[in-house]
């Protein structure tokens, strides 16, 4: 058996056995849920979870037509990138692409082509800025142009882009697909205070906060709120799934994917609790790579929620993996963008396994 083989049938084997200790822990007492929704009085043990099973790989990852073109995959694009951080661009992109995504367009700043071209070759790089006096200009015009895309990923890298503030605010407003908002995305939200938007905005909504983004969308002290690591991974991760309510609640988006060590997905009647991965993800970048699988799977048409839960188990299966080859020091988000295929090959063999038994 090859390396790459040998590989695929080590994520393959840790996924069941990570699947049967689910089964048996308290982070999955249940199959299904309803009602999910946590407030601060809410007592929040027990609480009933959707477990990950082999069919949502299935449903996410479905094959396309035999016949089908990069249009058919689906068109993705990614606002993101500034002077200094075009690294998470191209991550993300780079990311986006072995995803699955048939074709990446980044809208950059135009003196920022020759990295990202550089980095990403098959990703179409257009002049941001052209779009954002387009925003303020012609919105009709604009409306046209998001409409071929499936899905979008706003603000890997984008800093505080002042100029892209209009062209967030049009998005909200007028695109109807899919918007991963990210990183610099998520700044941008809470210190333009639109959380009216978000929640009127006619597009289904993830968003992918860590703490410190988390305390920024709820004007809270970060300092006055940190989980306490004595409280144990269980404990930490039904902490973490009260932030991700909050977030929901105020701003009525589709599905938060709240990033920590025990990752939180979570829908206003759904929590997802992610027990793949390990320390290797705490690296900067990594969550640009998440961002760019995430835009890729949005595209399926599955539920979106589960294309989430499919991103985020499978960047944390990638990174444990790549640790067990290069040790949990030395996994980098390169490194991880180039095992995403063999973590999906993995995922495909569960998924024909669930497709012969369901039928």
């Amino acid at each position: 058996m090859s390396d790459d083989g040998k590989i695929i049938d080590l994520m393959s084997k840790r996924a069941k056995k990570m699947q049967k200790s689910r089964e048996e822990s308290m982070m999955t007492t249940a199959k299904g849920i309803s009602n999910f929704h946590l407030s601060p009085e809410t007592v929040i043990d027990p609480i009933r979870q959707i477990m990950l099973e082999p069919g949502i790989f299935h449903r996410v990852l479905a094959p396309i037509s035999w016949y089908g073109t990069k249009e058919d995959r689906g068109r993705l694009l990614i606002v993101a990138g500034s002077k200094g951080m075009m690294g998470a661009a191209a991550f993300c992109a780079q990311a986006a692409d072995a995803a699955g995504a048939g074709l990446v367009r980044l809208w950059i700043p135009e003196d920022q082509f020759a990295i990202a071209q550089t980095l990403v070759p098959n990703a179409i790089c257009e002049d941001r800025n052209i779009y954002c006096r387009m925003a303020e200009e012609d919105t009709e015009a604009l409306k046209q142009k998001l409409s071929i895309y499936r899905a979008i990923v706003f603000g890997p890298g984008l800093g505080e882009c002042s100029e892209a503030e209009t062209l967030l605010r049009e998005i909200l407003k007028n695109y109807e697909g899919r918007l991963v908002l990210d990183a610099d995305g998520l700044n941008m939200v809470s210190r333009l205070e639109l959380a009216s938007e978000v929640a009127a905005s006619k597009a289904e909504i993830v968003m992918t906060p860590h703490y410190r983004e988390m305390c920024r969308l709820l004007a809270i002290d970060p300092h006055a709120n940190v989980p306490d690591a004595k409280m144990g991974r269980e404990g930490m991760a039904l902490q973490y799934a009260l932030f991700a309510s909050r977030v929901l609640e105020k701003y009525r988006c589709s599905t938060v994917v709240m990033k920590h060590a025990n990752t939180v997905v979570a829908a206003m009647d759904k929590l997802y609790i992610n027990a793949s991965g390990n320390i290797a993800l705490a690296k900067g970048g990594s969550g640009d790579v998440l961002a760019g699988m995430l835009g890729a799977f949005a595209m399926s048409g599955a539920d979106l929620m589960e294309s989430a839960i499919c991103a985020t188990y499978l960047h944390g299966s990638i990174g444990a993996a790549a640790s067990l080859v290069l040790s949990e020091k030395s996994v980098n988000p390169q490194k991880m963008i180039e095992m995403i295929g063999l973590g999906i090959s993995a995922a495909e063999k569960l998924a024909a396994t669930a497709w012969c038994y369901d039928r």
